[in-house]
């Protein structure tokens, strides 16, 4: 029956995992259309006062406030690394 659940709930997981794939490509897309529209207009990759507002918005939405910072602070430095290829 434990075993039930716990196959239960990592399928669960796995379907949540292949959603957050989905929208992290998502995001890394728009990511390098910012940095297309950012060297058209001359405009520097970091923008430190745009992160924090991503940050804030983002911990403040969750009960897990420092583990969604720290993951969405990976996401952005990840996100950085992609623009500068361009």
């Amino acid at each position: 029956m434990k075993d039930d659940a716990l196959l239960n709930i990592r399928e669960e997981i796995d379907k949540i995992d292949d959603q957050i794939v989905n929208y992290l490509n998502l995001r890394f897309s728009l990511a390098l259309d910012v940095a297309e529209i950012k060297k058209d207009l001359g405009i520097p990759i970091f923008n430190a006062k745009r992160e924090e507002e991503v940050l804030k918005n983002v911990s403040d939405k969750s009960r897990y406030k420092e583990n969604v910072k720290t993951v969405f602070e990976t996401i952005i430095e990840e996100s950085k690394k992609l623009q500068r290829k361009d």
